[in-house]
């Protein structure tokens, strides 16, 4: 009996038992021409966000700056320096909390109440006569005391003065109402203000 000469039993596409992936062997993934896999080292991805950086430094004119890093390393080391220093400002948030849960708890023990801190007064109290505001020293209309005459003070603008320019807000040209004193604008009563106004809304 002659072997069997069929194509099919010739040019088999099974091959070689040697190079047929056994059962326990996992299967090799086939890369694409869109999703190919490459492996990078952690020094690469450093050194490639590093010459990013670069980049965007010099165009805007900083890469000369004394503070920049000139190398990936002098950056790895300004990264570890800082982690560190977040590390400190964690545990140093953490014992104050651990702190404060303590006193709360042997005060709860003791059957005392937890005293607060009190708080200060402004300059402790103490009165200041210029009529001026504490922190500039300033006269403004958020000071305790206003010192402006009743005729050189200005209210805020009317719903009519606001509109004068009309209801589209995003009309070219429009704008707030110009800075006035009461002197030149006086006020009108309310009694009398229905009466002040034109039919769009205007002022007379």
């Amino acid at each position: 009996m002659q072997p069997s000469t069929k194509p099919a039993a010739k040019y088999s596409k099974k091959g070689p038992a040697s190079d047929r992936p056994s059962q326990n062997q996992a299967p090799a993934e086939v890369a694409s021409w869109s999703q190919s896999k490459r492996w990078l080292s952690s020094e690469t991805k450093e050194r490639r966000a590093f010459q990013k950086m670069m980049l965007n430094l010099q165009f805007m004119k900083a890469d000369q700056s004394p503070f920049i890093p000139k190398t990936p390393a002098e950056l790895t080391k300004f990264k570890i320096s800082l982690a560190e220093a977040r590390q400190q400002k964690l545990a140093h948030e953490v014992s104050i909390l651990e702190e404060k849960t303590r006193q709360k708890e042997l005060a709860k023990a003791s059957g005392l109440a937890l005293a607060s801190k009190p708080q200060v007064t402004l300059f402790h109290g103490r009165n200041m006569g210029d009529r001026l505001s504490p922190v500039f020293a300033a006269q403004n209309c958020f000071n305790q005391q206003d010192i402006a005459e009743v005729n050189g003070r200005v209210e805020w603008p009317s719903l009519a003065e606001l509109k004068e320019e009309g209801d589209r807000r995003t009309r070219y040209g429009r704008y707030l109402p110009l800075p006035r004193t009461n002197v030149v604008a006086f006020i009108i009563p309310e009694g009398e203000q229905e009466h002040a106004y034109k039919a769009d809304g205007t002022i007379l």
